[in-house]
């Protein structure tokens, strides 16, 4: 019996501390484990519009009124006027083709889609993709992956050829010989198009040319603890924005100035005239919950487009 009533109380207690399940939530509320409602936003080449990831399977809390189709979405820059491109759960990392008019995305495999919606088709298949990046000419696409048989986690950076779709593994490292080169993510093209920027979970953040050459550290390991998972490049090729230890940090091209913008944010993507970042942090209110921010490149201004409690639909 007062097993019952200790299991009782506990219930009775749960809903007065976190409130009735399905109904709104308002006031600061904290969940055990943060959740991705909302990722990967990126602008478009004229700065019109972001494309992001939206996913109920990632904020699935009894007491959170989610609702909404899981999938690519495309938005206006001020949070309006949200289409549904792509449906489907754990899409990642979406990215515009350089004249706006599709987009690629992974989720194990490349896909591309036209911003209407049409015209979906599958790139590449012969590993685990991650980012990509394409050439500012949108001739090529960069992209992270793992192309082992047995997926071991193994990530190297990838050429394809978008006429032809043939691809290679890009050899970064002969300017620098330490092997093989595995474990290499967030490919970005430099808007010269002549270099690659990118992460490595050993070296750090890398510059180096297309042919292997003048490779480079823009910020080395010591500097990256923990690792990070995203980079862009500004449009003007001077600087980097970069999460690292669920901060968004922006670094001058060659390593100077490395500064805190954000305390808390993921996945940050210039705006294509440089004066702003979108990223992922927390909802106002719902503090374990991610949804898309923006704000000035310097860090200021900082205010949500999305909201944990939106409707996808």
């Amino acid at each position: 019996m007062r097993y019952l009533l200790l299991n009782c109380f506990i219930a009775v207690l749960s809903v007065i501390i976190i409130g009735c399940p399905g109904f709104p939530i308002t006031g600061s509320t904290d969940y055990p484990n943060p959740q991705f409602i909302y990722s990967h936003p990126s602008f478009s080449p004229d700065g019109s519009k972001i494309v992001y990831i939206w996913d109920t399977f990632n904020g699935l809390y009894i007491d959170l009124p989610i609702k909404g189709t899981s999938g690519l979405w495309i938005m206006d820059a001020d949070g309006e006027n949200r289409t549904l491109l792509k449906s489907g759960q754990y899409l990642e990392y979406p990215t515009f083709n350089p004249d706006g008019n599709s987009v690629l995305f992974s989720k194990h495999n490349l896909y591309k889609i036209d911003i209407d919606g049409g015209n979906f088709e599958t790139i590449y298949n012969q590993g685990w993709v991650r980012q990509s990046s394409w050439s500012p000419d949108g001739s090529r696409i960069i992209f992270s992956a793992d192309t082992s048989e047995r997926f071991h986690g193994m990530f190297l950076l990838v050429m394809l050829n978008v006429n032809d779709r043939s691809s290679y593994h890009f050899d970064w490292h002969s300017a620098r010989p330490i092997g093989s080169s595995p474990f290499a993510f967030s490919p970005a093209w430099n808007p010269n198009g002549n270099s690659i920027i990118f992460f490595h979970h050993f070296e750090g953040i890398c510059s180096v040319d297309l042919n292997g050459s003048n490779y480079g550290l823009v910020q080395g390991p010591g500097d990256l603890k923990p690792s990070l998972s995203m980079l862009s490049v500004s449009s003007d090729g001077m600087k980097l924005t970069h999460d690292m230890a669920d901060r968004i940090w922006t670094v001058g091209i060659n390593g100077e100035n490395p500064t805190v913008i954000a305390k808390e944010g993921y996945f940050p993507s210039w705006s294509p005239d440089g004066s702003q970042i979108v990223y992922i942090a927390p909802d106002p209110e719902i503090r374990n919950a991610r949804v898309i921010w923006i704000m000035d490149s310097d860090g200021s201004n900082k205010h949500p487009l999305t909201r944990a409690t939106d409707e996808e639909d």
